[in-house]
């Protein structure tokens, strides 16, 4: 079912998910364990059934936060007092992602199933500064982007498409001119749900697919069958993706269509480490398996691996939402988000600050900080808002 079928087939300010999903200890207990507080220090609601389906943040001193919403629109907010800064719409399909430039917090890039990366420079309101199509033909079957990434020097945009006619698409433009400079497409079988350029390098990347594959490339060679470094079968749909680091080494974390969670070192015929999504819901201290979700994995303190898991449980109205340290092969409990009000569609987390943005299925943005941070601003209450080619795949199995 389309983003949009779900969304108008549930009443999304008073429909509840029947579930026996529930705590498996006492209160006490929850805050004993649970025990890095964190508070809600602002949120605000999007249009009316609206959902939040994407998430990025800049790092200037003040930040903004993006969002992408299931409208077809973007919007802009200020990230400490989430007053709106703009909307962005010119897309005319389903949001995949949405990303700051690096170098200029000012600058905004948004990818569309409709087959574009927009650039935006929210200076100037609504009005796209350049457009990136996945086609040089208009007679061209559109390319729908489900994914893209920017390299960290801001030069090449990097996208990954739905399969179409029988070929799955990783395209690469001049972020400078917006030309099309071409794209692999014989190393994933199905759907590109993700591609995640490295934080430091501007020539790797890695992509995921609901082929089940993660592969590594190296973008600097002039071609697909060169570029191509690694392949990694996680036995399921890829969901989420990201780089961190290890002890100074490249590492990969994963989240699968099955609520898995996998930690990987590129190199290696097996994933490190393995949480299934019981041993997660165990970590969450919750007692029904199918009702725990996982939104995304953030790295906390990237020098020595240490990860955090944003997690929650779609009982009742989707109140509980939870934070999991993911430590080497260990998950234990960090902090309990009290005062969500929906089931998290999208997040962004300062390593910083450690700020935490959600947004979900009822249009609400939350912004949470933790206790010891000093604010400006106490909890609110809810506001509206206003207005080239390879013979076959190097897969190493496990």
């Amino acid at each position: 079912m389309d983003i949009e079928d779900r969304l108008f087939s549930i009443d999304i300010d008073n429909g509840e998910v029947e579930s026996n999903d529930a705590d498996t200890c006492s209160t006490s207990e929850i805050e004993s364990l649970f025990n890095t507080p964190y508070t809600c220090v602002n949120e605000v609601r999007t249009p009316a059934k609206t959902w939040i389906l994407h998430m990025s943040g800049n790092k200037d001193v003040k930040p903004l936060i993006a969002v992408g919403l299931s409208d077809f629109s973007c919007s802009v907010y200020d990230g400490e007092r989430l007053e709106k800064i703009c909307s962005l719409c010119g897309h005319k399909g389903t949001i995949s992602g949405v990303r700051f430039n690096s170098q200029n917090g000012n600058l905004l890039y948004s990818g569309s199933c409709d087959g574009s990366v927009k650039l935006w420079d929210i200076r100037t309101g609504n009005v796209c500064v350049n457009s990136y199509q996945g086609t040089l033909d208009t007679s061209e079957k559109v390319k729908p982007i489900l994914s893209f990434d920017v390299t960290p020097n801001d030069r090449w945009i990097c996208a990954g498409t739905e399969l179409v006619n029988e070929d799955a698409f990783i395209l690469f433009w001049d972020a400078r001119s917006s030309k099309l400079l071409g794209g692999y497409w014989e190393s994933h079988t199905d759907d590109i749900t993700q591609v995640k350029c490295h934080p430091s390098s501007n020539d790797r990347i890695a992509t995921g697919s609901t082929d089940g594959l993660i592969n590594i490339y190296d973008i600097k060679k002039s071609s697909e069958e060169d570029a191509f470094l690694y392949c990694l079968n996680t036995e399921s749909l890829v969901d989420k993706l990201g780089w961190f680091s290890r002890d100074g080494n490249d590492a990969l974390m994963c989240i699968t269509s099955t609520h898995i969670l996998q930690l990987w070192d590129p190199v290696e015929v097996a994933p490190d480490a393995h949480f299934s999504r019981e041993a997660i819901t165990s970590a969450m201290m919750r007692k029904n398996t199918e009702d725990c979700y996982l939104v995304d994995i953030h790295p906390r303190e990237s020098d020595d691996g240490r990860l955090v898991l944003l997690c929650g449980s779609r009982a009742g109205k989707g109140e509980c939402l939870r934070l999991v340290n993911v430590h080497g092969k260990k998950l234990s409990p960090a902090s309990a988000l009290k005062g969500n009000k929906q089931i998290v569609q999208a997040s962004w987390f300062d390593e910083d600050s450690e700020c935490l943005v959600t947004g979900g299925e009822r249009g609400i943005l939350n912004v949470w900080k933790p206790h010891h941070q000093k604010s400006e601003l106490s909890p609110m209450k809810l506001k509206a808002d206003s207005k080239l080619k390879l013979s076959g795949h190097r897969v190493k199995q496990y």
